[in-house]
């Protein structure tokens, strides 16, 4: 989801607001903690060690926009309020 904002003026609120502890994260964040957790499995020897990464972030991955986007929770999405309207 794309968020467009009407003007700049309440930018810096609208991010704020996403980034709100527990409620969200960047992309880069949650894809990061996401590689950790894969990578201390195979490290302790973990059998058959399975890289939880939603599609979602592995499409932002791979178009190079993980700081573009924020993934908001409980319900997994992903904004990204980088656009204001002319």
């Amino acid at each position: 989801m794309e968020v467009t904002l009407e003007s700049g003026k309440y930018y810096t609120e609208f991010v704020e607001f996403m980034c709100v502890e527990i409620t969200s994260a960047t992309a880069r964040q949650m894809y990061d903690v996401r590689n950790r957790m894969y990578q201390q499995n195979v490290a302790n020897g973990a059998k058959n060690p399975k890289l939880n990464m939603p599609q979602i972030l592995e499409e932002i991955a791979a178009d190079g926009e993980l700081d573009e986007w924020y993934y908001y929770y409980p319900v997994p999405r992903v904004i990204r309020p980088l656009r204001v309207a002319p």
